[in-house]
């Protein structure tokens, strides 16, 4: 007759932030804003509790949209080059750049384990408006299991990906916009001026199929669109639906707000 060991036990949360797109124009500044809906989960490890703390298991939230006097219309995505979940892990990434100091505090030289708060309880003490880098910092630590030389430890991209359509009615004229050379698909005087993301208590944003039709549920063509030219060779695949919209993936019978 077997018997089973110490089981895992999972608490699940969430939170939500407002993410700003800000853009500069000859008619002046432009702005568009979306919130975006993160469940975390915590598993608690009877065996191993000093590596237990909470992780994105999920997301609700649609793009920013920016509207602009030319006509045109920024769309920042739910995905990034190097991060398809790249909302679902913006504002924790942002968080570990303000506490850096604790992020790679994992060990001391006498292999003592180095208490520090978990990752999203530091993102939770970010208030206000946060601006994100255009780059982050390249952090180094050394390895607890081999001497130097310093471990350069890869960052992802702090920008989600920015794009727009020269017919929003037609996916397959979808543009991919450099954040750093923003007129050159923009226009002469437009420039993207920042990204700031912010705790909110607002809802997960809905809607966008009212400005991409063909993200509409009843659209014979979605999910996502077939025509779309590639993306960058990192991104397998190709643009999708999912990267402008996800809804539904938080089951909120079980997940609590942070508060």
């Amino acid at each position: 007759m077997g018997c089973s060991g110490p089981q895992n036990v999972y608490t699940t949360i969430h939170y939500q932030y407002k993410e700003t797109v800000v853009v500069e124009t000859p008619q002046g500044l432009r702005s568009g804003s979306s919130v975006i809906e993160v469940i975390l989960e915590h598993p608690t490890y009877p065996d191993k509790p000093k590596f237990a703390e909470f992780r994105p298991a999920g997301f609700n939230g649609q793009a920013v949209a920016v509207d602009l006097p030319n006509g045109k219309t920024v769309f920042a995505l739910l995905s990034s080059h190097d991060d398809q979940r790249w909302a679902e892990s913006a504002f924790f990434n942002l968080a570990n750049d303000k506490y850096r100091a604790y992020k790679f505090s994992f060990i001391n030289p006498n292999d003592v384990p180095v208490h520090r708060p978990d990752p999203y309880e530091l993102a939770m003490r970010l208030k206000g408006p946060q601006t994100l880098p255009r780059e982050w910092p390249k952090p180094t630590r050394v390895s607890p299991f081999a001497p130097p030389p310093i471990q350069t430890l890869p960052q992802p991209t702090p920008y989600p990906f920015l794009v727009t359509f020269r017919d929003p009615n037609d996916p397959s004229t979808l543009t991919v916009i450099d954040p750093d050379q923003t007129g050159h698909t923009l226009g002469k005087g437009y420039k993207l001026k920042e990204i700031v993301l912010e705790l909110t208590d607002a809802p997960a944003s809905t809607g966008i199929e009212h400005r991409l039709p063909w993200l509409a549920p009843t659209n014979p063509g979605n999910p996502g669109f077939s025509h779309a030219p590639q993306t960058p060779p990192n991104m397998a695949g190709g643009f999708g639906a999912r990267d402008f919209t996800v809804q539904g993936t938080i089951d909120k019978d079980h997940a609590n707000p942070i508060m």
